[in-house]
């Protein structure tokens, strides 16, 4: 069976290259519509996916999951509160055991050498990689509730700005 790895970043650093070495392992990806077009660009091959269409039509499992979340840190809007990423997030690192979840492009390289050397993740890089996810969501979470609770406290919200 083909490997499968969804991507869905808001940074695209390094993106296409990690994409290029995946199809090489012979990983067949899937993605979302932003990332998709970036690794279109070079002709990679991809299957567009909805987010919400995984769940709906039981999409085949992933052995690899790479998402990062939008920038709410740079621009604290509601727009930029992602809501899809880290419910992948989370799904894929509570199972770490058969898959891996990638949240740092700084990570993709080590990701790629190990593939390259064992043909798949090893057990405890995809639990190291669980760990840096969980701590990715549990950060951007707070970052959301304290920009949430300075509203509060001054009787504002928070604004509305452009939709993803």
């Amino acid at each position: 069976m083909k490997k499968r790895a969804l991507l869905s970043v808001s940074d695209k650093t390094d993106v296409v290259s990690f994409a290029r070495q995946l199809v090489a392992l012979g990983f067949e990806i899937v993605s979302t519509g932003g990332t998709g077009k970036e690794i279109s660009k070079v002709g990679l091959p991809y299957t567009l996916v909805e987010l919400n269409k995984i769940a709906e039509d039981s999409i085949k499992t992933f052995g690899l999951v790479v998402v990062n979340l939008y920038p709410f840190a740079k621009d604290q809007s509601i727009a930029n509160i992602d809501v899809g990423g880290p419910s992948m997030i989370r799904a894929a690192a509570k199972n770490y055991n058969s898959v891996g979840v990638v949240v740092y492009p700084a990570d993709y390289e080590d990701v790629l050498d190990e593939i390259k050397g064992l043909g798949d993740l090893c057990e405890m890089t995809r639990f190291k990689l669980a760990t840096k996810a969980f701590q990715v969501t549990a950060i951007y979470d707070t970052m959301i509730a304290r920009e949430f609770d300075n509203h509060l406290r001054q009787g504002s919200r928070p604004k509305s700005g452009n939709k993803h």
